[in-house]
């Protein structure tokens, strides 16, 4: 918890930094002991939004991109919606 606190800490004073994104994303999807659905679905939502917005920063390589995306798709499997996330990126009806 005290991780998060400062990573969100920096990010308010650097959000464009593609590494404190990362780290804060990273944070999020851990796991928590006792942690109520409402509050992990909720931390999900937040680390793909990051993760999405790391996707669009310029200072990202390569690497950082692949590896943002495949947690995304791992995020998606996880929560149930890859085949509603599918659909809406290719616009199958």
């Amino acid at each position: 918890a005290e991780a998060e606190v400062e990573l969100r800490r920096a990010l308010a004073l650097r959000p464009n930094r593609p590494e404190i994104v990362r780290r804060l994303a990273s944070v999020l999807q851990a796991a928590r002991t006792g942690e109520r659905p409402a509050d992990r679905r909720a931390r999900d939502t937040e680390a793909l939004a990051l993760l999405n917005t790391l996707l669009t920063l310029d200072a990202v390589d390569a690497a950082v991109r692949r590896e943002a995306r495949r947690q995304i798709v791992a995020m998606h499997e996880r929560l149930g919606s890859i085949a509603a996330q599918i659909r809406s990126t290719i616009a199958i009806d």
